[in-house]
């Protein structure tokens, strides 16, 4: 069965556990929480790959080796962060 699962992202570094396959949708600002969004099988909630999730600001150093998932905003749009994902 597929399901879309949300995890909640801080800035820097985030190391998620993640099914095996799992597909990126978006991710979002929702009160104000940096949230990821992917589509899983959740059948294979016992097989998971460790991924690294990279939230940096506007201005940061941007991670290198990593597809860009997308900006989003907190605090009203006084804070900027761009989602890397490291390619595995």
């Amino acid at each position: 069965m597929r399901t879309v699962y949300k995890y909640k992202l801080t800035a820097g570094e985030n190391e998620l556990k993640l099914p095996k396959g799992y597909q990126v949708l978006s991710v979002i600002n929702q009160f104000d929480n940096i949230m990821l969004y992917c589509l899983v099988e959740s059948e294979d909630e016992d097989s998971l790959d460790t991924t690294k999730v990279q939230v940096v600001g506007t201005g940061w150093e941007a991670p290198r080796g990593c597809k860009f998932i997308g900006t989003v905003t907190t605090l009203d749009g006084a804070l900027v962060w761009h989602v890397f994902v490291r390619d595995n």
